[in-house]
C-alpha cells in the first residue's frame, strides 16, 4: 500500500494549475503576464515540498530557497523592485539552522522517551516517506545506540541566536552605507519616484512637445508596448503615445533630464492593470543628447540615427534595436530574456565591448566576431540572462560631427 505522505494528485494536478494559471496571468496583463507570470511554476515545488514537510513533521524538507527565488523574482520583474529584495537569500542559511535545532531536539525527545520504555517500540522522530510493504512488520524494541542523537545542548539556540543577529546586522548595514550613498532609503529601493517624486510628475494628454534650451539627456521608463526613437527636421522633442487615455504618460525636466514615465499612479505603490501603450520619440536633428537612458519590461525599442554620448539599455522580456549615426563614448546594456542589436556608423574607429551572459551568445561578424576592434574608442558592456548581444556596422552614410 501507498504510503499516506505521498501525494498522487497534488503531483498531477499542481502542474495543470500552474499551466492554467500562466496562461489566465498571459492574457490578463499582456505582455508583463507573459514575461513574469511563468513564476507560478515555481510553485510547485513550494507547495509539493510544504505538504511533504507537515505530513513527515519535517521542516528541513520544505524547498525555502525555491521560495525564496519566487519572492526575489516577483518582486523584481513584476514590480521592478530588485533591492534590497536580494538580501531573502541571507535568511536560507538561518533556515536550515532552524530546521536543525528542530530536527535534533525531537531526535532528543524520541532517545530520552526510547531510554525510558526500554521495553516499548519507539517510534522513529520523523514519518517515513515512499512505499510501504503490503505488511508493516513490528517496530523492534528499543536498541542502545539505535537514535545515537547528540545530547541536550544550550549550543543551538546560542548558534541560532548569533546567526540571527548577524545577519540582521549585515543587512542593516549594507542598506545604511547604499543610503547614504544614494541619498535616501527611497532611492536605495528603488522605488523612491513612487513616493516623493510623484507629484513633481506631469500627466501628459496623448503628446507633447519641449524646447531643447533645458535639456540635454532624456530617460524613459515604460512596461508593456513599442518605443520608437526617430529624428526629424524640426526644433522641438516631441513625444507621443498610443493608448494611454485611461493611464496617460507623464513627465518631468529634472538637472537637464527630460524623464518620461509609461504611467505614475499617485494613489498606490505600483499599478499592474496598466494598459499596452506604444511610445515615439522624436528628435531634432541638431539635438545630441549626452545621455539617453531606457528600461523597460515586456516593451521592444527600435532607435534610428542615435546622436549620443552615452547610451543606457535595461530590459525585461523586451528587444532593442538601435543605430547609432555618431559614435558614442559608452553603451550599456542589461537585459533578462530579450537581445539586444547594436549598429555602429560606418566610419567608427574602434570598440571595446564586455559581455557576460547566462545562456545568450556575442556576435559581431561585420568585425570578424571580435569584442575588441580599432582602437576601443567605444565601450560597450552587456549583461544578459538568455539574450543575445548582435554588433553590427552601418552602409548608411555617418552623420557628420
Amino acid at each position: 500500500m501507498k504510503n499516506k505522505n505521498t501525494n498522487p494528485l497534488l503531483h498531477a494536478l499542481l502542474p495543470v494549475a500552474a499551466v492554467i494559471a500562466y496562461v489566465l496571468l498571459g492574457y490578463a496583463f499582456k505582455g508583463r503576464g507573459w514575461a513574469a507570470g511563468w513564476i507560478v511554476f515555481l510553485l510547485i515545488p513550494i507547495i509539493e515540498s510544504g505538504v511533504t514537510a507537515f505530513k513527515t513533521k519535517n521542516p528541513s524538507a520544505f524547498a525555502y530557497p525555491v521560495l525564496v527565488t519566487a519572492l526575489f523574482l516577483t518582486f523584481g520583474m513584476a514590480f521592478s523592485i530588485w533591492h534590497p529584495t536580494w538580501v531573502l537569500f541571507v535568511t536560507i542559511p538561518a533556515f536550515y539552522a532552524i530546521c536543525d535545532y528542530i530536527n535534533r531536539n525531537r531526535q532528543q525527545k524520541a532517545y530520552e522517551n526510547a531510554q525510558q520504555n526500554p521495553n516499548i517500540a519507539t517510534p522513529p522522530p520523523f514519518q517515513p516517506s515512499g512505499e510501504l510493504p503490503p505488511v508493516a512488520p513490528q517496530v523492534p524494541p528499543y536498541q542502545q545506540g539505535y537514535y545515537n542523537p547528540p545530547k541536550k545542548s544550550a549550543a543551538a539556540p546560542i548558534a541560532i541566536s548569533i546567526i540571527f543577529s548577524i545577519t540582521a546586522i549585515v543587512i542593516a548595514a549594507i542598506i545604511g552605507f547604499f543610503s547614504f550613498l544614494r541619498g535616501g532609503f527611497s532611492d536605495l529601493v528603488g522605488i523612491g519616484s513612487f513616493f516623493e517624486n510623484n507629484s513633481s510628475y506631469t500627466e501628459i494628454n496623448t503628446s507633447a512637445e519641449f524646447n531643447t534650451d533645458n535639456i540635454n539627456s532624456l530617460d524613459i521608463e515604460w512596461i508593456d508596448g513599442n518605443i520608437n526613437i526617430e529624428y526629424y527636421d524640426g526644433e522641438k522633442i516631441y513625444i507621443e503615445e498610443n493608448g494611454g487615455n485611461k493611464h496617460p504618460m507623464c513627465y518631468k525636466i529634472d538637472g537637464g533630464t527630460l524623464k518620461i514615465d509609461e504611467y505614475r499612479n499617485k494613489s498606490k505603490l505600483v499599478n499592474i492593470n496598466t494598459p499596452s501603450k506604444d511610445l515615439t520619440v522624436k528628435l531634432p536633428l541638431s539635438f545630441k543628447a549626452d545621455e539617453i537612458e531606457i528600461s523597460v519590461v515586456a516593451a521592444n525599442v527600435s532607435a534610428i540615427a542615435l546622436n549620443v554620448g552615452k547610451f543606457d539599455f535595461e530590459t525585461v522580456s523586451g528587444n532593442g534595436e538601435f543605430e547609432f549615426a555618431a559614435s558614442p563614448r559608452e553603451i550599456g546594456t542589461e537585459s533578462v530574456s530579450g537581445s539586444v542589436k547594436i549598429t555602429l556608423p560606418s566610419d567608427v574607429s574602434g570598440y571595446s565591448a564586455s559581455f557576460e551572459t547566462v545562456s545568450g551568445a556575442f556576435s559581431a561578424k561585420d568585425f570578424d566576431n571580435s569584442k575588441h576592434f580599432g582602437d576601443g574608442a567605444v565601450l560597450i558592456d552587456g549583461d544578459s540572462v538568455s539574450g543575445n548581444l548582435t554588433i553590427h556596422k552601418s552602409k548608411a552614410k555617418t552623420l557628420a560631427a
